[in-house]
């Protein structure tokens, strides 16, 4: 997969989901205070990292760009499996 941005070729990978995955929209900023979404729903993951989740990823090491699909979870033997199948 090629960066949109420099067009150097991407390093797939995973992300991990355990710590959760912050989104805050732009708007949100203009407000004193206010939530972050996670939008891996992390939820108690974060204390108990050992049912971590993950994601398939790809980061361009150039421009420092990390590009995450969270449609899909995926445990640490599926992802085991996934790169042993590879």
């Amino acid at each position: 997969m090629k960066c949109h941005q420099c067009q150097h070729e991407m390093v797939s990978g995973y992300s991990s989901a355990n710590t959760g995955l912050s989104w805050i929209e732009e708007e949100q900023f203009r407000s004193f205070a206010f939530l972050d979404k996670d939008l891996s729903e992390a939820g108690l993951k974060k204390l108990f990292p050992w049912k971590g989740e993950y994601f398939k990823a790809a980061h361009c090491p150039h421009c420092r760009i990390v590009l995450i699909d969270y449609s899909q979870r995926h445990d640490r033997k599926a992802v085991e499996a996934e790169i042993e199948a590879e």
